[in-house]
């Protein structure tokens, strides 16, 4: 018979008792593995920018410790294998990828959720960016559009006075 160890009363919440990524070892020997703003910052990231296509948010839970290095199989953990950097995961509508880029003021290489086809799911921030950028291309093409308005006008004007100085009237052609 397997004894188990007793549970203390209350139980130890699970970050006391299960493993989490601080638990991995590190590429870098010298790394004591502890916490850091990268490892803050990583599981907000992602929950930022997490948006299935085929899940209500009351069925979704966020955790702040992940390890995505092994995936069940059968009881089992086997290595997943990425595809073009990132895991297509059907069953959310949505794919977990590598992007290298700057997330709250770090450089660095993170997980980002994207699309099935690889886009990336923009966070609040990037989302005002793109649409500051957007307005900015629009308010440029207006200008622009105003200016070729005025001078086609400013054309139209002079081709006028042309005919008026041979003796046309432009406005009854």
């Amino acid at each position: 018979m397997i004894r188990l160890p007793t549970q203390s009363n209350p139980p130890h919440s699970p970050r006391q008792t299960l493993p989490t990524m601080y638990d991995l070892p590190s590429d870098n020997p010298e790394d004591p593995g502890l916490p850091d703003e990268f490892h803050f910052f990583q599981p907000l990231l992602l929950l930022l920018t997490f948006q299935p296509t085929h899940w209500s948010w009351e069925q979704v839970f966020s955790a702040c410790d992940l390890n995505l290095y092994y995936d069940l199989v059968e009881g089992n953990y086997q290595r997943v294998n990425l595809t073009d950097n990132r895991f297509f995961m059907p069953e959310l509508g949505l794919s977990l990828g590598l992007w290298s880029g700057r997330f709250r003021e770090i450089n660095a290489q993170w997980l980002r959720w994207m699309t099935p086809s690889g886009e990336l799911i923009p966070t609040d921030n990037e989302q005002a960016i793109l649409a500051e950028e957007r307005a900015n291309t629009a308010e440029e093409r207006a200008t622009a559009a105003e200016e070729r308005a005025i001078a086609a006008e400013e054309r139209a004007q002079q081709l006028a006075q042309r005919l008026r100085e041979l003796g046309i009237d432009p406005d009854n052609l």
